[in-house]
């Protein structure tokens, strides 16, 4: 997969009307301008995201990354994984630096009306699932822990209750190691 095609997968995933706010965008601005062509993100790698949705097995190889966007007072970070017909984003919000060994969930960063972590699904019929609408799923949950930040590559693990109207899918057993963009 080319990055011009991976660019447009991870942009395609976030303009879902789950979540999306301005620090979603720094991050896309990264990825941007920070991949070129000879750091197409897990290409011929042991890059990987997988998880279960609903019991299914569900894994991406080709088209993973992470990122990290952010200054004073809002830092983010994108995990995301995605095959052609499928994918999934994960994305992480605090007010301080986005850290190794946190529990990240679906609680509201203050000041924000942001979740701290939230996941977006898309499954293979096409269907967009969100962790991100508490109001109207109070069960809709994510939890995301990181537990290895270097400066390549990104590891951790994560779970999810994620909604599409009243259709209900359950992430569990979810790991990742994502090569690192920024």
């Amino acid at each position: 997969m080319n990055t011009i095609t991976m660019k447009r997968k991870m942009v395609a995933l976030l303009v879902r009307p789950a979540i999306f706010c301005a620090p979603v965008l720094l991050c896309l601005l990264f990825l941007w301008t920070g991949c070129s062509k000879k750091d197409d993100p897990g290409t011929g790698s042991a890059y990987y995201m997988r998880f279960k949705a609903n019991g299914k097995q569900v894994e991406y190889k080709t088209g993973t990354q992470a990122a990290f966007a952010g200054n004073s007072g809002l830092f983010d970070c994108l995990l995301a994984g995605f095959s052609s017909n499928s994918d999934l984003g994960i994305t992480i919000f605090d007010h301080e630096d986005i850290r190794a060994g946190m529990t990240y969930d679906g609680e509201i960063l203050s000041g924000t009306g942001t979740p701290m972590a939230a996941i977006v699904y898309q499954d293979e019929q096409g269907n967009t699932y969100s962790s991100g609408n508490i109001s109207a799923y109070p069960d809709a949950a994510a939890e995301v822990v990181l537990s290895e930040i270097a400066s390549g590559y990104v590891k951790g693990h994560f779970s999810g209750v994620v909604y599409n109207d009243q259709t209900k899918i359950t992430i569990t057993d979810g790991e990742f190691y994502l090569m690192r963009a920024n």
